[in-house]
């Protein structure tokens, strides 16, 4: 008869997650440029933007197989990118569909082969369907309003009070106007909200660094959801056929917002120096002690506290950063 041996093993819980992870207070290089991307992070989950930004730890990301938003939204962009330069807009209306179909042809040879599997054919079709009454429309949008393509993905980089860098998806010019169109697969409701509450951060950055260049005596912005063929902005003075949600005075707004943005990254960075790091938004407010949630004082950004979504909770990466 056989024995075999046993181990006696403790079992021991997995460490709970926390809001705010007090460490030594400790002195860190602020970074050259902040971004859309990273100001996200800071204001609304300063632990994930130290471990992302300050210590560059990031959880692995797996290349994409399936076909999903970002996908769909990366090719889409592409077509549209690519047709404006080659000045699509100056060729008659009639040529327009055989050039998009073309180009999308193109594309999805080049970038998106997944779309190619049989069993994606349908798949394929819905979203040549999509783009092309979505491209279709863009154009209808920046032709009948009298924009010129100026650039695409630019580069936009200055040294302000919070030193800054983007790059912007559409930069279309008229006379000594300029409009900065960020487009975006889905999300309508989103962006509209966004819009409408002066919270649309990403088109707030871009609009403060392209008017650091002073060439423009009136700069516009508006997003341009590709899934649904929306363009969205707060008035119609860029496209008079937009969905219009903006309410208020646009450049007050604007200015009361930017220094709000700065209030709060001053804060943010501040906390961190002195070692108390807050996971942020996702927790109940009452579990929260930054000031940047206390919405009476108006000195902060108010920031999103939207639930979130359940994850695996033997990730050690989501385990540290509360995900």
């Amino acid at each position: 008869e056989t024995t075999i041996p046993t181990l006696k093993t403790e079992l021991k819980h997995l460490p709970e997650s926390h809001l705010l992870w007090k460490i030594n207070p400790f002195e860190f290089e602020r970074r050259t440029y902040e971004s859309y991307s990273s100001l996200t992070k800071l204001f609304e989950h300063p632990i994930q933007y130290l471990l992302n930004y300050l210590l560059r730890i990031r959880p692995v990301e797996l290349p994409q197989t399936g076909i999903g938003p970002l996908l769909k939204g990366n090719l889409a962009h592409k077509v549209v990118e690519d047709l404006l330069a080659a000045n699509i807009l100056k060729k008659e209306k009639h040529q327009w569909d055989t050039l998009i179909e073309t180009q999308i042809e193109h594309v999805i040879k080049s970038e998106g082969n997944v779309f190619l599997l049989e069993k994606n054919l349908l798949a394929l079709q819905n979203f040549k369907n999509t783009v092309l009454r979505s491209a279709k429309i863009l154009f209808e949008h920046i032709h009948e309003n009298q924009w010129e393509f100026l650039a695409s993905e630019m580069e936009l980089r200055e040294e302000l009070e919070i030193p800054m860098l983007g790059y912007a998806d559409l930069v279309l010019v008229r006379g000594d106007e300029a409009v900065i169109v960020d487009m975006k697969w889905g999300g309508y409701g989103r962006r509209r909200d966004d819009l409408a509450r002066d919270s649309d951060l990403q088109l707030l950055i871009y609009h403060q660094l392209l008017a650091e260049r002073k060439a423009y005596k009136k700069i516009h912005v508006a997003y341009f959801i590709l899934s649904s063929a929306k363009m969205l902005a707060r008035n119609k003075a860029a496209f008079k056929n937009s969905i219009a949600v903006g309410i208020g005075n646009e450049e007050e707004n604007r200015k009361v917002v930017w220094r709000k943005m700065q209030s709060t990254y001053v804060q943010r960075l501040d906390e961190i120096a002195a070692g108390n790091i807050e996971e942020g938004a996702g927790a109940v407010l009452t579990d929260l002690e930054s000031p940047v949630w206390d919405t009476s004082t108006e000195q902060f950004l108010v920031l999103s506290t939207a639930s979130k979504k359940p994850t695996d909770p033997y990730s050690n990466y989501k385990k540290i950063t509360a995900e």
